[in-house]
């Protein structure tokens, strides 16, 4: 019987999430190529993993609303979630009631009609 040990299973979930970071920085390579090449990889790297983890701090697990966080943090602002100009992001994220890609999909319904709200390559640059 193979046994698994807690430090191996923890050096598994860093590899998935490594890779996981990878799909998404990928993604927003091959969507926005110039902003993210004017950022640098490092930088990319950490919005993604900052993404990430604040993604997982509103219950937003599930890979593709993972990545929906992220792009919204380059579409809207890194800090979209707490930024005063769109205080209807926070309020969304923090609809526990409502299923995580019900609150993305709402997301992105709202930083359609958002002014504010711009492709990073619109913006003449690097993503906020």
């Amino acid at each position: 019987m193979l046994v698994i040990r807690s430090e191996q299973m923890a050096a598994l979930d860093r590899y998935a999430a490594a890779q996981f970071e990878d799909r998404v920085a990928a993604h927003l390579r091959a969507r926005w190529p110039q902003s993210c090449a004017e950022m640098g990889d490092a930088a990319l790297r950490e919005r993604v993993a900052i993404g990430v983890e604040r993604a997982a701090g509103y219950g937003l697990v599930a890979e593709l609303d993972v990545c929906r966080y992220v792009e919204l943090m380059f579409v809207l602002s890194p800090d979209f979630d707490t930024d005063a100009r769109f205080p209807w992001a926070g309020e969304v994220l923090r609809q526990p009631e409502l299923a995580p890609c019900t609150r993305i999909d709402r997301l992105e319904v709202l930083a359609r009609r958002c002014p504010e709200a711009r492709a990073p390559e619109a913006q003449g640059g690097a993503a906020r």
